[in-house]
């Protein structure tokens, strides 16, 4: 009896965080970059507990997080890296994005997109993703041959 009681009050707490927690129809962010290597111990054991998929780098962590920030069908945003895309260290993360969400859009910028990064310093990708799994083909934009902004 006393166990069932219990039971029943930590389903009613579990439920009233789950209305608590904050979920956002989009959700828009050019997240830092900070390789595994990078974290000092403390991150590196929160990365490995709370993000399996996605440790190998703090940015790919952001994007992960996007995507459980949004309600079902919200959007998330991003523009990062473009090294999720291609990796092994990132297949889990991949497998979760396409499992569990769909690329809307994305547009392969590669290095030179920004003036304010000099040189082949980082290639990037900016990308949508939308908090639901489909069969909807999202549009690819591949944009690499840039040699600044403008371009």
């Amino acid at each position: 009896l006393f166990l069932r009681d219990v039971q029943a009050r930590v389903q009613n707490v579990l439920r009233m965080a789950d209305y608590l927690a904050p979920k956002y129809h989009v959700v828009v962010a050019n997240p830092p970059y900070m390789g595994g290597k990078g974290m000092n111990p403390r991150l590196g054991d929160f990365a490995k507990a709370t993000y399996p998929d996605s440790k190998s780098d703090l940015y790919a962590m952001f994007i992960e997080r996007g995507i459980l920030l949004t309600v079902e069908f919200g959007y998330a945003s991003m523009v990062s890296m473009h090294a999720w895309m291609f990796l092994s260290s990132f297949e889990k993360l991949r497998r979760y994005i396409f499992g569990d969400a769909t690329v809307v859009s994305m547009a392969h910028l590669g290095a030179r997109a920004f003036d304010s990064i000099g040189g082949e310093v980082v290639a990037t990708t900016a990308f949508t993703l939308k908090n639901t799994s489909s069969k909807m083909k999202g549009v690819y934009l591949r944009l690499i041959g840039g040699q600044n902004e403008k371009e």
